[in-house]
């Protein structure tokens, strides 16, 4: 054999070697990844769900049967879904929420809500075995829910709203609108907190061409309801009827400038709850040109109209 055949023969026999390597290979490889499991089916959440751990609690629940002061509500579990309440504190004092089960060894989660606007944040949580109890202490009104969970379906559970402690009971309102106003433009104060000082929110100048004060106002308002309309405004402030009113600023766009302005953002937030506690529902109503009277305004249970209110100039 000359040399020329040898190493044609063994240059065939490399080859032939390197494509068994690689065969073996892609088989050692391939089934390794044939035998990976499937990613793990994502499995359903139970009870509360606060995706941003912020205590903001976002649940898909229909809305919440109330629940009455002083009298035991009973309500059956149902599969994957907690047993709720819901309820208005409409005056000051210490309540207490107690929840129980007379099934024995259950452990419940009781989750209180209050209500922000159209969130729902997390105000106490508690749990325990057979039983929970929850203690709040409203400075003022809001709009409560009770969600409880732990319990198996067709389980009974049972919650009672009890006053312990103060004036639990909804005062009446001054019949003059002027006392009424005086009265709201306190609680208003009152609930605003450390935020104020002297009627002004603390260290806030809301940003425009020139930088203005907040102030805390409240005004003699009438028998309206819901939410407090330009005429209504423009006839508390003494003001011709036929004054041109802007409303194309939302309640988001103003608290947005306060926060623009530099107040902080938990700070903006604690605002607005506190705001929510004087009035459920709230406008934005701007008078006039260059100087622009900017009234973020609510109605009081009373009647009273009360809020924020700025200057921005627009040239």
């Amino acid at each position: 054999m000359t040399v020329a055949a040898v190493l044609s023969s063994l240059r065939t026999c490399a080859q032939s070697l390197l494509l068994l390597l690689f065969a073996v290979a892609s088989l050692a490889f391939g089934g390794c990844a044939a035998q990976e499991p499937d990613p793990p089916a994502p499995q359903p959440v139970e009870g509360p769900v606060d995706p941003y751990g912020d205590g903001e609690l976002f649940l898909s629940a229909p809305q919440a049967p109330p629940l009455s002061f002083g009298t035991t509500s009973g309500q059956t579990f149902k599969p994957n879904a907690p047993a709720q309440w819901q309820f208005q504190v409409a005056a000051t004092g210490q309540f207490a929420v107690a929840v129980s089960t007379y099934a024995k060894y259950v452990s419940l989660y009781a989750v209180l809500q209050r209500q922000s606007g159209a969130r729902w944040i997390t105000a106490k949580t508690a749990s325990g075995l057979g039983a929970a109890q929850l203690q709040l202490q409203p400075s003022s009104q809001g709009t409560y829910r009770l969600l409880v969970h732990g319990g198996k379906p067709g389980q009974q559970v049972y919650a009672k709203l009890a006053c312990i402690k103060g004036i639990c009971e909804l005062p009446a309102c001054p019949a003059a609108p002027a006392v009424a106003a005086s009265q709201a433009l306190a609680q208003l104060q009152k609930a605003v907190g450390s935020l104020q000082s002297g009627g002004k929110l603390k260290g806030v100048l809301y940003t425009s061409e020139s930088d203005q004060p907040v102030d805390l106002f409240s005004l003699p308002g009438g028998a309206g309801a819901g939410k407090v309309t330009a005429p209504e405004l423009l006839q508390a402030l003494g003001q011709p009827a036929a004054t041109a009113v802007d409303t194309s600023w939302t309640t988001a766009k103003f608290y947005t400038g306060l926060a623009n302005s530099g107040m902080p953002l938990t700070h903006v937030q604690m605002l607005q709850g506190a705001l929510l506690d004087q009035a459920q529902q709230w406008t934005v109503l701007r008078i006039g040109k260059t100087q622009v009277h900017v009234w973020l305004v609510g109605r009081t249970a009373c009647g009273a109209l009360v809020g924020l209110h700025t200057v921005v100039v627009e040239t």
